[in-house]
């Protein structure tokens, strides 16, 4: 090798600087050369491999050395070269000389896998130059991984045309018919995807896409492209590193070739591929004793549902369910989110909120397992109104598991003792209370909950202000918070605050199953809350026997008997749960949720959503050792309530949040929360919108 010049000066060539994945690495190694005072020039061969040459060929005798970044060259030809020159080369390996290469074949395994549990089977890889090295590996990669899976196809595409902008890229890559395709760059990916939305093909409905090399643009795409992400910082330390050894002793330099780990990186570029399951299939996966199938429950109640838990699989052991808890629901369901996000410990099954599942479904987080036999054979199984809450823009979801509605906790002895008559409309509720705190200062009428937004929503449903109105086919939202009859309602809140009709707490209620002072001396007379509260007061509270009974919430005059729901829950399979445990999940949850032996073993005071157990809470007769009536009946009579149905926000997550930031401080006495509720609405249109969600105010 001839002696070195001394200029001080590198030569950095690559094959196509519109590869936007080059750009990070150049980038990298320019700030590593200027800290060792290197200067360097950068050459592009615009993917053209005669340039390419001459731009080599033309400048081995005016600089120190070379990086060849994804050369299109033989073997042969950069042998030659590096026996003139110090060279190092990317992504193309060179017995000759040293380099690094990016082994991407786990990550790729990664990538496959979760393709093939999301019902991919059909998988197209575009490249840009299937001559090229670094695109052959590729194709060697994604073949291999591919191969697992007897039900996988595997085709390989060459988009010719980069001067044309990919043109007929579209057509080329369609033509065999893919629900996944892997692209060479990112730049290819969004030209595919371009070309996609153009001819109506849905991403990633339609088709899933998964890029190579994770540059600036993969997460900026719409939707961010899922990746098979190089490391350009490692890579280009050990190209310098390499380079640099090279360049101190020429005679004794080594051909080191350094392998950089690629990472397989989930974005909603990639979307299950829903194939329908069966009524038949899932019925029989519970006497299925060819296999063991273990799924995971994440759940904010895993003590009550032991029991049916423990049933279900003596009956049919073949299907192991291990119960997660979650801690309180909003904690549950931060958690179910944070383990999609991390692409780790997803669970099976969640048991979550009905008013949160239009925001998990909205987000591809849940399975939707619906066709018509399904429709047709569980709808029968559950209340239609339960039934309807597990569907949102025309898919199923989830399973009903209870009804939760509005009922009234009295302390009849503090009406007694006052001579006070227990009111049936919100504005006797009124009138009781303030007459109530006159007669005793130190006991307020009622207590309202402000731990979530839920329990002041209910208001606006029982006196029918609709607060919004949604629109999932269109993806809309339209809030009707200023409108007379919302801020009506409003006002007729902040006035029963005022006049220490109700107070406001986020704490009280929020501590399930936990002693409350307050709540056992009598402080409040009322808590308008859900029917599963009977069961918290009956365990927590036990020597107030008899003091505490249940009535149907107060009614808005002139509005007929309304209630409202307020909790109640469901449980749905994640979408992200391999194909093959789909039947067994949900065959699981429907015999947890419709079962005789599931309904018989519920927690005492619960209201499942079965029909069964509906109907022998109508022609139960027992008298409830607490409360001193026929509780069944009452809770019956409140199901028969409710009003029209509401659609649940796709963003409650975040309502829940500005309540408590923006509305919650404001309900006290004094207070101006019909205003805030203005500026409630206005942050929530704002963030709506942020999320791709067409919005209007009123």
């Amino acid at each position: 090798m001839p002696t070195i010049t001394g200029t001080h000066r590198l030569a950095v060539i690559a094959s196509d600087l519109a590869d936007p994945s080059l750009l990070p690495l150049i980038r990298y190694m320019m700030r590593i050369l200027d800290r060792q005072n290197l200067s360097s020039a950068i050459f592009d061969a615009a993917a053209d491999t005669v340039r390419e040459r001459i731009l080599i060929e033309s400048n081995l005798g005016l600089y120190d050395g070379m990086v060849l970044l994804n050369p299109m060259q033989s073997e042969t030809r950069i042998a030659r070269w590096a026996g003139s020159r110090p060279m190092v080369t990317y992504n193309r390996p060179v017995s000759a000389t040293a380099g690094v290469e990016t082994d991407a074949q786990m990550a790729v395994n990664d990538a496959v896998g979760m393709l093939h549990d999301m019902n991919h089977r059909r998988i197209v890889y575009v490249c840009s130059n299937a001559d090229q090295w670094i695109a052959q590996r590729r194709r060697q990669w994604i073949g291999t991984a591919t191969a697992r899976y007897d039900s996988m196809r595997f085709v390989t595409v060459n988009a010719q045309g980069a001067n044309e902008e990919y043109a007929d890229l579209y057509r080329k890559v369609m033509a065999d018919g893919p629900d996944a395709v892997f692209a060479g760059s990112d730049t290819l990916a969004l030209s595919f995807i371009a070309q996609a939305n153009q001819n109506g093909t849905r991403i990633p409905d339609d088709v899933s896409v998964i890029s190579f090399d994770d540059s600036p643009l993969a997460s900026c795409g719409i939707p961010p492209l899922a990746s098979i992400r190089a490391t350009p910082e490692y890579a280009a330390q050990q190209l310098v590193a390499l380079l640099g050894s090279i360049l101190r002793d020429p005679e004794h330099a080594s051909h080191q070739h350094i392998r950089s780990n690629a990472t397989f990186l989930l974005r909603p570029s990639l979307k299950r591929k829903n194939a329908p399951l069966s009524r038949k299939r899932i019925s029989l996966a519970l006497t299925d004793t060819t296999s063991v199938t273990d799924l995971t429950l994440l759940s904010s109640s895993t003590i009550e549902a032991l029991p049916r838990i423990d049933e279900f699989m003596r009956q049919y052991p073949t299907i192991r369910i291990t119960p997660v808890e979650g801690g309180s629901q909003t904690e549950t369901m931060h958690r179910y989110i944070e383990y999609v996000r991390d692409n780790h410990n997803i669970p099976d099954l969640i048991n979550i909120q009905y008013q949160y599942l239009p925001q998990f479904a909205a987000n591809d987080l849940l399975l939707n397992f619906r066709n018509n036999t399904i429709e047709r054979s569980w709808s029968r199984d559950f209340a239609n109104q339960a039934w309807q809450d597990v569907h949102y823009a025309g898919g199923l979801y989830g399973i009903p598991g209870d009804l939760s509605q509005i009922v009234m906790f009295y302390r009849r002895d503090i009406f007694e003792r006052h001579g006070l008559r227990i009111p049936t409309t919100w504005q006797e509720y009124h009138d009781i209370g303030v007459r109530l705190h006159d007669l005793d200062p130190s006991t307020t009428m009622g207590l309202l909950d402000i731990s979530t937004s839920a329990p002041y929503g209910t208001f606006y449903r029982m006196s029918g202000a609709r607060l919004w109105r949604t629109d999932a086919k269109h993806n809309t939202i339209n809030f009707h918070f200023g409108t007379p009859q919302v801020q009506e309602t409003a006002r007729f809140i902040q006035q029963c605050i005022d006049d220490h009709v109700l107070h406001c707490d986020a704490q009280i209620l929020a501590r399930n199953y936990t002693y409350v002072p307050d709540i056992s001396d009598g402080r409040f007379a009322t808590i308008v809350h859900a029917n599963w509260q009977a069961r918290m007061l009956a365990s927590t509270y036990r020597h107030d026997t008899g003091k505490w009974r249940i009535a149907l919430a107060p009614t808005f005059e002139g509005k007929g008997r309304r209630t409202a729901n307020i909790g109640g829950s469901l449980i749905a399979v994640s979408n992200r749960i391999p194909r093959e445990k789909q039947a067994p999940a949900l065959a699981f949850a429907h015999w947890f949720q419709a079962s005789a032996d599931a309904v018989r073993l519920r927690t005492r005071g619960s209201v499942s959503a079965a029909v069964p157990f509906l109907d022998a809470m109508k022609r139960n007769e027992d008298v409830d050792p607490f409360y001193g009536q026929n509780v069944q009946h009452i809770l019956a009579d409140a199901l028969e309530t409710v009003p029209d149905k509401w659609e649940s926000l796709p963003i409650m997550t975040r309502l829940d949040t500005d309540f408590r930031f923006i509305v919650a401080p404001s309900l006290v006495p004094g207070g101006d929360s019909p205003t805030r509720l203005l500026d409630l609405q206005h942050s929530l249109a704002q963030y709506a919108v942020d999320h791709g969600y067409t919005v209007s105010e009123e």
